[in-house]
């Protein structure tokens, strides 16, 4: 524990974990809000909450394999940088990676389609894997942009570390909602 401490101060750390905690909770809400509807319809209210419950601590698993994956990172960037600079890069990086996940699902739950022009564009090719790896570097570079920014821009360093101040915030309440789902939990295994 000594050599965390010596890194970063406690206050970081905590930081850090309320981070890792956004996503993971904001994407769980929306997704339980999204089948609350079913689950009313097909359950009692009180099951529907329980399910809600679920996956609140569903997600703060998901938090915690975050925040400890997010701590190595951070553990591993160079000490001579000032600690906001680290922080800032393991933020970016982080929500670089959320992003690709979140993106990915959303492609599942709304049934998207490959374009027309891009299936037409691989049928026609005769190396339809060299577009798929042009695809990839695509994306890829794009998603680096964020840390060019980092790497180009100290003021752009300090509004990441700002915003990520301000989502802790929010954070704090998710916390909450996860001790109220495990308060539920609990007594829907009691009673």
């Amino acid at each position: 524990m000594k050599f965390l401490t010596n890194k970063y101060s406690p206050a970081e750390l905590l930081g850090l974990f309320l981070v890792s905690i956004f996503p993971q909770h904001t994407w769980t809400i929306y997704m339980v809000f999204r089948d609350m509807p079913w689950l009313v319809e097909n359950y009692y209210l009180t099951q529907a909450i329980g399910v809600m419950g679920y996956a609140l601590l569903f997600a703060l698993g998901e938090s915690l394999i975050l925040f400890l994956i997010l701590l190595i990172f951070a553990l591993l960037l160079p000490r001579q940088w000032e600690t906001a600079k680290r922080l800032s890069l393991v933020y970016i990086a982080a929500y670089i990676l959320i992003f690709w996940a979140m993106a990915s699902q959303f492609y599942a739950l709304f049934n998207s389609q490959i374009p027309g022009f891009y299936s037409a564009l691989l049928i026609g090719s005769s190396h339809p894997l060299w577009i798929l790896y042009g695809t990839s570097l695509f994306l890829i570079g794009i998603s680096l942009i964020p840390i060019l920014l980092w790497l180009r821009n100290q003021n752009f360093q300090t509004k990441t570390v700002n915003l990520m101040e301000r989502i802790s915030i929010l954070s704090w309440m998710y916390l909450l909602l996860d001790l109220a789902g495990i308060g539920t939990i609990i007594l829907r295994n009691i009673f």
